[in-house]
Order: structure tokens, then C-alpha cells, then sequence
């Protein structure tokens, strides 16, 4: 349920940016979906890979490509 609730918050706040907005609605929408990549799938065994540890780091540069590219 929680990867299913995950990939419709991504599509959902990706389609919302896609419509226009003001700034400040662009900005929360862009650190929303930030937040929501950077939850990422959990594995199931609860133990962490190495490119789970950078989940943060990556939904920081997603959010900064967006912020130049808008």
C-alpha cells in the first residue's frame, strides 16, 4: 500500500507542476515532490543499500534541476 500511495503522490505533484502556478505554489510543489522521492520504497527486509543512504541527496539535486529548468 505504502509503494502504491508513494508512486501516485510522485505522479500527482509532477502532473500539478506540470499546470501553471504561482511561485510560491512551484515552490511547494517542488519540495513536495522532493520529499516524496526521497522517501523512496523501503526495503521489505528493512536492511539499507548504499544508494538508499543517498535517497536525500538525490531528491535534493531532482529539486534543484527543476528549480533551473522552471
Amino acid at each position: 500500500m505504502e509503494k502504491y500511495i508513494h508512486r501516485e503522490n510522485l505522479t500527482l505533484f509532477k502532473k500539478r507542476l506540470a499546470e501553471s502556478h504561482s511561485d510560491a505554489e512551484r515552490e511547494l510543489l517542488l519540495k513536495l515532490l522532493a520529499e516524496e522521492k526521497a522517501k523512496g520504497p523501503r526495503p521489505k527486509n528493512g536492511i539499507l543499500k548504499s544508494r538508499d543512504l543517498h535517497q536525500g541527496t538525490a531528491a535534493q539535486e531532482a529539486l534543484n534541476t527543476l528549480r533551473r529548468h522552471h
